[in-house]
């Protein structure tokens, strides 16, 4: 009778192991983009795809390159580690080719893209700097009374026109 009981607290023990470990898996945060992941890309991928040198025209240094990804198509693949190509590129230790990323390199970039790659600016995957206010076409801000005359704001002529004439001072 003794077997029986060895085996169920055997049993026991094992999943007990493997819930406390879901569970600390769990309670960990993902990794920060800022302070773990973009130390590591530049450490590792950025000379050879950063902004001097983008082989399979792929450039890391900015969230819109990772998300647009380079000649194969996007590097990552938010909360699917195994459809990352960054990850299966990694993984295989085919890249980066002179030195793999360690053990705990490779856990904490795959943990980060798991959880949704958290920091990373969803809205740059579209943008290229084209947008910013500096390229913008110019427009009347309609609040401050532009427009012109027709819409009652009108230029500086416009402004002096409506003024009355201004009299003249006489002499003392």
């Amino acid at each position: 009778m003794t077997k029986p009981l060895l085996a169920t607290s055997g049993a026991a023990l094992i999943a007990v192991v493997v819930i406390t470990s879901f569970a600390h898996a769990a309670d960990t945060p993902p990794p920060h983009f800022d302070r773990e992941i973009t130390p590591l890309l530049k450490r590792h991928c950025v000379k050879c795809h950063g902004p001097a040198k983008q082989e399979a025209k792929l450039n890391l240094t900015a969230s819109s390159g990772l998300l647009r990804g380079g000649k194969s198509g996007p590097a990552l693949v938010p909360h699917d580690a195994d459809a990352s190509l960054l990850w299966q590129r990694v993984a295989s230790d085919e890249m980066p080719p002179d030195a793999p990323l360690t053990a705990d390199e490779k856990s904490l970039l795959k943990r980060w893209i798991i959880a949704g790659t958290p920091g990373l600016a969803r809205d740059a995957a579209n943008k290229n700097g084209a947008d910013h206010w500096a390229f913008r076409k110019l427009s009347r801000d309609e609040s401050r009374g532009g427009g012109g005359p027709a819409r009652g704001g009108g230029g500086g002529a416009a402004r002096a026109a409506k003024r009355p004439p201004a009299t003249p001072k006489k002499a003392p």
